[in-house]
């Protein structure tokens, strides 16, 4: 089975595919209207992406499909496949992997194969299926995301006194309440009401009224009485030892598959050696400093 790995909101770009007969010859797909169609594995009935080809060469069996805004909207994986259509006759070819990333995660594929001494494409699907669950796993530890946020981004929190402790972020461009109660959130402050805390670092977690505020509070005692947009993450770039945090985990994946996952190895009499499942203790090590211990998300 052969794979695709396509970025998560990278759309309008072409995935370009070769049908061949058993025996590797191109088919000819003259008079054929072809399908893309794509699921989730947990869930084989439910078309996730459906969509029509546009046929380059039939002769040659080449077809394209231009990926949509409206596809693959979660970062996971997926299963696809073609179905070619003529006279009311349906066939489909072998099915397909398809790995959808975000834009960013805490290490590349890339960093991988030169960290393994890896140079050629076989494993690069299980690779990145590794790095996907690696940002998952230490998201989860560090009770925070660590990966760096897009701008324009809207959030809700209930209203408080000042100050208004947030998720992480690293700016803000506006801030509406809801002083009314009626989910609306018509008062817009302006830049000069608020302050944004810690100055001088990352991660942003905590907004306090200005000296010269016209607000006394951030709407306090509003269920969900703060509407804020602006690009929420830890940092600008993901950190230098958090990136290398990611990569021996998932090295570290990658060479316990060998031994199919097992808790021990070796024989007995050269002493055991014990493997760990879940986070690696040198990567829990690393990852200390970024464990968010002031409040859960």
């Amino acid at each position: 089975m052969t794979h695709l790995t396509i970025t998560k909101s990278d759309y309008g770009y072409n995935l370009t595919f070769t049908v061949t007969e058993s025996d590797g010859t191109a088919k000819n797909l003259a008079g054929y209207t072809i399908t893309f169609e794509a699921w989730r594995p947990s869930a084989p009935s439910t078309l996730v992406v459906t969509g029509a080809c546009t046929i380059l060469v039939a002769a040659s069996g080449t077809c394209t499909y231009t990926v949509l805004s409206t596809d693959f909207t979660s970062s996971t994986y997926y299963e696809g496949r073609l179905v070619l259509s003529q006279a009311g006759i349906h066939e489909s070819v072998e099915s397909f992997l398809i790995a959808v990333p975000d834009s960013a995660y805490y290490c590349s594929v890339a960093e991988l194969k030169d960290e393994l001494n890896i140079t050629s494409n076989d494993h690069d699907y299980r690779l990145q299926a590794l790095v996907m669950q690696a940002q998952k796993f230490i998201d989860n530890y560090c009770k925070r995301t660590i990966v760096v946020g897009s701008a324009g981004v809207v959030r809700y929190f209930d209203g408080a006194e000042s100050p208004l402790w947030i998720d992480d972020c690293t700016a803000i461009t506006a801030i509406a309440l809801d002083e009314e109660a009626d989910g609306t959130w018509s008062s817009s402050m302006a830049a000069t009401d608020w302050l944004l805390k810690p100055y001088n670092s990352n991660p942003k977690t905590m907004l306090v009224l200005s000296p010269n505020s016209d607000y006394g509070s951030f709407c306090s005692g509003v269920t969900k009485g703060v509407k804020i947009t602006g690009t929420w993450g830890y940092d600008t770039t993901v950190p230098e030892d958090v990136r290398r945090a990611a990569i021996i985990q998932c090295c570290r994946w990658f060479k316990r598959a060998d031994t199919a996952y097992a808790s021990a190895l070796g024989p007995t009499e050269l002493g055991v050696i014990q493997t760990f499942a879940g986070l690696d203790p040198d990567v829990k090590m690393i990852l200390s400093e970024y464990v968010n211990t002031q409040w859960a998300r």
